[in-house]
């Protein structure tokens, strides 16, 4: 009976003392290594922390009017996935993900936050398309990376899937190529009047390039999705 009570005692000593966590799943702790517990936990702690403001990735843009990878048969690449300004103020896009990020499909349909410079034109980008590393000619889809859907910034000698002139009949070559393929350095702010036959589009490219995003770093972290 006195052993039975003893023990009862500690236990529900140990159940309502929050402040020190004696059992770790299954791991006993002591007084000897419970600060290494502490350490640890807040060190873990920190990082989730770190994780959910953001780390870093590159960027580029495309527009090769081929299938969403994440939805197959959609063809050409729809044209309500072109970039819009949200009533918040950030700019709402879709985009091809790294291999990194898109982990096989796990990242399929999720939205990223992508911050350039501060609060100044925050990109939510919807991801349904893949840039593969092994397929990529200049190798960025090898790191963190997202490749932002902008009609008429598609540029060729980085562009394995562009389908354009075959599917969608809108997106205009007068150059030969997209109108906007090479802004900043060749094309002008005006380039995105000749994207396609859609206005919609010529007021999307607009809408990304008066942003001034070439290809930056970025800051991203997972947030749910607008739309």
């Amino acid at each position: 009976m006195i052993i039975f009570i003893i023990s009862l005692v500690v236990f529900c000593h140990a159940t309502h003392d929050e402040r020190k966590p004696w059992r770790e799943g299954k791991t006993f702790l002591n007084s000897t290594n419970y600060n290494n517990y502490l350490k640890s936990y807040y060190q873990k702690k920190s990082q989730i922390t770190r994780r959910s403001l953001g780390v870093g990735a590159s960027t580029t843009r495309y527009w090769d009017c081929d299938q969403p990878f994440c939805e197959p048969g959609r063809i050409p690449y729809p044209h309500p996935y072109r970039p819009y300004r949200m009533s918040d103020g950030r700019i709402f896009a879709h985009a091809a993900a790294s291999d990194v990020i898109l982990n096989g499909h796990a990242a399929c349909e999720k939205c990223y936050e992508l911050t350039y410079h501060g609060n100044v034109n925050i990109f939510v980008v919807k991801v349904d398309n893949w840039c593969s590393c092994d397929t990529n000619e200049h190798r960025v889809c090898c790191e963190p990376h997202f490749d932002i859907a902008v009609p008429g910034t598609d540029w060729q000698p980085a562009s394995r899937s562009n389908v354009c002139t075959q599917t969608d009949t809108s997106i205009l070559y007068d150059k030969g190529r997209q109108a906007c393929s090479h802004w900043p350095w060749e094309d002008g702010l005006g380039c995105c009047g000749g994207v396609s036959t859609d206005e919609q589009l010529n007021q999307a490219c607009r809408l990304f390039v008066s942003t001034g995003w070439n290809n930056p770093q970025v800051t991203y972290a997972e947030v749910s999705c607008p739309y």
